[in-house]
C-alpha cells in the first residue's frame, strides 16, 4: 500500500510493530488488507501550534474490505494488557460536522439509535472482561451516549474534504463544547462528499480512531467517521449482513461499534488490549463473514443491528454473546 500523504508510519517493538513493505510470498490476508499490514501503527500528522491541540498519537485504521474473507494469524493468540489506561466508565459524544441537514442515505438517525442502544446491550457485555490496573474492569452501563451536536461550522473552510489536521480541529471544538470526559469517545461525523481522500479506496480506511492532547493539556479519545454510505459497493460493509435496501446501512453499524470497542479496550494505542501482532479487539474479527465468529445482526432496545464479532478471550475466540 502506498502510505496516504499526510501520514508517517511509526514502529513501536513492545506491541509487535512492522515495518511498511509489498507484500511477500506467504503473508496472510488479514482484516481485508496484506499481513505487512497486521500489526501496522500509524501517527497522523497534524499543524500544530504554541496554543493549539498537540498531534495526534498513535493510530489505528479500520481497513477497507477487499472482498476476501477475515482469516486472523494470530486468531488462537488471546489479547494481554499493556499496563496503560481503559475507559472504564465509557460514554461517547457525538458531532455530525457541517452536514447542514443534507443525509441522502438516513446515516444519521441510523447511527443515532446504534449509539443510544450500545451501553448495556448483550454485544457490548464482552468488554467487561478487559480492565486496567487502577480502576478495574470495564463497565458497560446504559445510556452511554452523553450528547449528540449538530455543528455547522464547514469543514476546512468550505473546502471538499476532510483532512486530519481538521478533525484534531473539530474535536477540540468539540470538548469545548461538550466539555472534558477522560472516559469519553468524541466521535466526528462528516458528510456526504467531504471525506478524507483516502477513504474507501484500495489500500485505504473506512473509518480511524486515536488520541490527542487539548489545549488544556487534556488526553482526549476520538474517532473520525467519513460518511459510510459514500463507499463503493462493499467497500466498508455496505450489505455486508444484510440483503438489498435491508443492508445497505450494515456497514455504519459495523465500523462505528468496531471503533467504538477499540476506544474503550485501547485508547491510547498500544498501552491498553492488543495481542502479540498489535491487533486490537475489533482487528481479530473483522470482515467474517460466514462460520465461527462471522459478522451477524444484533438487538438493542432502540433496534436491530449489523454488528461484527469481538474477540473474547475468555472464548479464545471471535465471541458471540448471544
Amino acid at each position: 500500500m502506498e502510505r496516504p500523504a499526510g501520514y508517517s508510519v511509526g514502529i513501536d517493538p513492545s506491541v509487535g510493530g512492522a515495518e511498511l513493505r509489498p507484500q511477500q510470498p506467504g503473508d496472510t490476508k488479514v482484516r481485508g488488507q496484506t499481513g505487512a499490514l497486521l500489526a501496522l501503527i500509524v501517527a497522523v500528522t497534524s499543524v500544530s501550534t504554541a496554543s493549539g491541540p498537540e498531534p495526534y498519537e498513535p493510530t489505528q485504521f479500520f481497513p477497507v474490505f477487499d472482498g476476501v474473507e477475515s482469516a486472523t494469524a494470530s486468531e488462537s493468540v488471546n489479547l494481554a494488557y499493556h499496563g496503560g489506561s481503559v475507559q472504564v466508565l465509557p460514554s461517547v459524544y457525538l458531532v455530525f460536522w457541517g452536514w447542514f441537514g443534507v443525509d441522502p442515505a438516513g446515516e444519521a438517525p441510523y447511527l443515532i439509535r446504534f449509539l443510544e442502544g450500545i451501553g448495556g446491550s448483550t454485544w457490548a457485555s464482552t468488554l467487561t472482561q478487559y480492565g486496567e490496573d487502577a480502576r478495574g474492569n470495564i463497565e458497560n452501563p446504559a445510556g452511554q451516549l452523553a450528547g449528540i451536536w449538530w455543528d455547522d461550522a464547514l469543514p476546512i473552510d468550505g473546502g471538499l474534504m476532510v483532512l486530519p489536521e481538521n478533525v484534531q480541529g473539530e474535536v477540540q471544538r468539540a470538548v469545548d463544547h461538550f466539555g472534558h470526559r477522560a472516559d469519553a469517545n468524541y466521535i466526528v461525523a462528516v458528510p456526504t462528499l467531504r471525506n478524507d481522500p483516502h477513504f474507501a479506496i484500495p489500500g485505504g480506511f473506512c473509518a480511524y480512531h486515536s488520541r490527542m492532547t487539548d489545549t488544556s493539556f487534556r488526553k482526549v479519545a476520538f474517532t473520525y467517521l467519513p460518511y459510510i454510505p459514500d463507499a463503493p459497493a462493499g467497500a466498508c460493509g455496505a450489505n455486508f449482513v444484510n440483503p438489498g435496501v435491508q443492508g445497505l446501512l450494515d456497514g455504519v453499524s459495523i465500523v462505528v461499534g468496531h471503533e467504538y470497542a477499540e476506544t474503550i479496550t485501547d485508547p491510547r494505542r498500544g498501552s491498553g488490549w492488543l495481542d502479540d501482532w498489535g491487533q486490537e479487539i475489533g482487528d481479530k474479527c473483522v470482515w467474517i463473514q460466514e462460520g465461527p465468529g462471522a459478522a451477524y445482526n444484533t438487538e438493542f432496545t432502540t433496534g436491530t443491528f449489523a454488528v461484527q464479532t469481538l474477540w473474547s478471550n475468555v472464548a479464545g475466540g471471535c465471541g458471540d454473546p448471544e
